[in-house]
């Protein structure tokens, strides 16, 4: 399952680090915890409301729950969530 995040405008740059000292430092200790990482969903943006989007790589099975509910705690993100399976047509 993919797992896609919004970091506050505020706290994304447009190379898709993460802002002030603090907020990088809580989101990249949680994903080390969890042993995954941000990805840029728009990588080459300039703009950035675009800039703030990622998805996280190698979510371990049957944790995304609990990644997105953790990732919500923090300052830093402004939205987390389990992208939904396809529904079939």
């Amino acid at each position: 399952m993919q797992i896609v995040v919004r970091l506050r405008v505020d706290g994304a740059h447009v190379q898709g680090g993460i802002g002030d000292t603090a907020g990088r430092a809580e989101v990249e200790a949680l994903l080390q915890r969890f042993g995954v990482a941000l990805i840029p969903l728009h990588p080459n943006a300039t703009d950035p409301t675009l800039a703030s989007w990622f998805v996280l790589s190698d979510t371990p099975p049957g944790r995304a729950e609990e990644i997105a509910a953790a990732l919500r705690g923090l300052d830093a993100v402004e939205a987390a969530y389990v992208q939904p399976r396809p529904a079939p047509a």
